[in-house]
């Protein structure tokens, strides 16, 4: 059963280069990825719908998501969207 989600905003890991974090508002998540490099830039937005937030949390507790999500980072983390049937909005800069 998924746990009531709060609205709370949150960071995976950052140091000078790379950022992963996000937010959960009005029962929906939201992830944003940046790296930056000497040669080499990227951002990438993920939005997902109130159905898939509730699927994704159903399926692991925040506190697991948190841990998931800084062992396996966003690859590991898209693995697990794909394997779960859940395609998010998806912005890359």
């Amino acid at each position: 059963m998924a746990e009531k989600l709060l609205d709370r905003e949150f960071v995976i890991y950052r140091d000078r280069n790379v950022f992963l974090g996000g937010k959960i508002e009005d029962g929906q998540l939201k992830l944003e990825s940046m790296v930056y490099g000497d040669d080499y830039d990227s951002e990438q937005h993920l939005e997902f719908t109130a159905d898939d937030t509730f699927k994704i949390f159903s399926l692991m507790s925040f506190e697991e998501f948190v841990v998931f999500l800084q062992e396996n980072h966003l690859r590991g983390f898209n693995d697990f969207l794909i394997e779960n049937g859940i395609i998010p909005k998806t912005t890359t800069l």
